[in-house]
């Protein structure tokens, strides 16, 4: 039997995951390009303010890229702790 080639499909599955107040994408999956390389793919079901259909919007990345790094810190301000009167 011939191997399954999934070169060039995305398969995406309704996200059960969601968290209440956050901006989770409503489906995730994945794609596969013509070298083999993975990709995450998120979609978003989006209403149109201007009353239209409801579409799909997306967003895919691949699998290897680092994760969004945490932003580090403001620095703190050095303050005078004397006050001068």
């Amino acid at each position: 039997m011939a191997k399954y080639d999934n070169k060039n499909r995305i398969v995406v599955f309704r996200n059960n995951r969601k968290r209440e107040g956050k901006k989770d994408a409503d489906f995730n999956g994945t794609f596969t390009d013509d070298n083999g390389r993975e990709f995450w793919v998120n979609l978003w079901t989006t209403d149109p303010e201007n009353g239209g259909e409801k579409f799909l919007s997306g967003s895919v990345r691949p699998k290897d890229a680092p994760r969004e790094q945490p932003r580090a810190p403001a620095p703190k301000l050095e303050l005078e702790d004397e006050i001068p009167f």
